[in-house]
């Protein structure tokens, strides 16, 4: 494997690493120049099919940096070590995670003195499919596969999307795989849940959107976005008292489906499932329950423009609408007059629901961001706001940077 030791690491690190003969490391200062940016180290490694191995350059100017064919890198964060215990740490990640950096990955390297730990971002793509447009990558390793991206039904834009959609997806696996909290911390543990849930949502959001279940993918995204606005809310403002919110919330549905049995079956009281649904709410009395309204909860929490999106979804394709409803007619073309019904997959608008879906996803991940703070993600968040925002595509326009405000 082929090494390039970035200048921000010492050259005596090359020679130690170059007694493993699997290694072939190569200093930067011997085959570029010394005010060499970030990008031209890049794309020189990218060319020569390098790994480069850094100190903690930052995952956003990675990559923002953006040459052809994105290098492996391993960078090692605060390694203020002698050359010898820097050599031990970054042999014995190169050792684990050689497969990860062999099929493309930036791994952030945190040395501790508990015990090492990665963080993985997988980078992996394949060469740009015949025929499908100057300057597009499909990414191998996602839940959106190249076959779907590959379909004629998508525009370049729509494969563009795809891609950033997966960007984000590996983002919110890889915080999920490395927040940690306390078992008694119930606050954690909610905004973790809250965000997998939305996590959830957006990933079935694309998927139905790949497959052209417009109306379907919408209304995932819809549930992404409430996850993601109680998650924000929660993490944002602890005197709201979400999780009370939330345990109020689902009680009442229980209570509504309780009086709605005893109205349509005559339900007894003491009966086994009026028991069951009893010792659901049996606590409500003593602790009455509170009102989890999502309006409050996002103005409060300062995501007034995520929740007009939510209702965009709602009377879209949350709830059967008349815009809902005739998206399964087929119209006259000249008229519009609904002529049939239709079934078919639709992908008119797939750059608009990918765009949707990944808005909502990034504003769960700023949520989490709140609860589990790391600076390399809020970059990364930025980073994929921005291209969203420079590609113009809806629903950019309801969330406007900070400044804009």
């Amino acid at each position: 494997m082929n090494l390039l030791i970035h200048p921000s690491l010492p050259l005596g690190l090359t020679a130690l690493l170059s007694e493993n003969p699997a290694w072939t490391p190569t200093h930067w200062s011997v085959v570029g120049a010394s005010d060499a940016t970030d990008a031209e180290i890049l794309e020189h490694a990218a060319q020569q099919g390098s790994v480069v191995v850094s100190s903690d350059i930052g995952m956003r100017r990675i990559l923002n940096a953006k040459p052809h064919g994105t290098p492996s890198v391993l960078q090692v964060r605060d390694w203020h070590l002698d050359p010898d215990t820097l050599h031990e740490h970054v042999s014995a990640a190169l050792r684990v995670l050689e497969s990860d950096l062999r099929t493309g990955a930036l791994v952030t390297l945190v040395v501790s003195s508990t015990g090492n730990k990665y963080r993985i971002f997988p980078l992996a793509r394949n060469p740009v499919p015949q025929g499908s447009g100057d300057g597009l990558v499909f990414v191998r390793d996602a839940f959106l596969s190249a076959a779907l991206l590959t379909r004629p039904e998508w525009t370049d834009t729509a494969r563009q999307l795809g891609n950033l959609c997966i960007c984000i997806n590996r983002l919110s696996v890889m915080r999920l795989q490395d927040i940690t909290f306390r078992e008694d911390d119930a606050r954690a543990i909610v905004s973790a849940l809250l965000f997998s849930q939305a996590t959830t949502g957006f990933e079935a959001s694309c998927t139905l959107a790949s497959m052209g279940m417009e109306c379907e993918a919408r209304a995932q995204a819809r549930n992404s976005l409430e996850a993601a606005i109680v998650g924000y809310a929660h993490a944002a403002k602890p005197e709201l008292d979400v999780i009370a919110k939330l345990n109020g919330a689902h009680k009442r549905h229980y209570v509504t489906f309780r009086q709605a049995l005893k109205d349509a079956i005559d339900i007894q009281e003491g009966e086994p499932l009026d028991a069951y649904l009893q010792r659901i709410i049996t606590d409500m009395e003593i602790h009455p329950p509170a009102d989890l309204k999502l309006e409050q909860l996002a103005k409060a929490a300062g995501m007034a423009d995520a929740y007009i999106l939510y209702r965009f979804l709602s009377a879209e394709a949350g709830h059967p609408t008349w815009d809902s409803l005739r998206k399964s007619a087929a119209h006259h073309e000249t008229s519009g007059h609904v002529v049939g019904i239709s079934v078919r997959p639709r992908f008119e608008r797939i750059e608009e629901t990918l765009g949707i879906a990944a808005m909502c996803q990034l504003a769960a991940l700023k949520g989490l961001q709140v609860a589990f703070p790391d600076k390399d993600v809020d970059d990364m968040v930025e980073l994929y706001f921005d291209v969203i925002r420079r590609m113009a595509v809806f629903p950019a326009q309801a969330f406007p940077k900070e400044t804009d405000k």
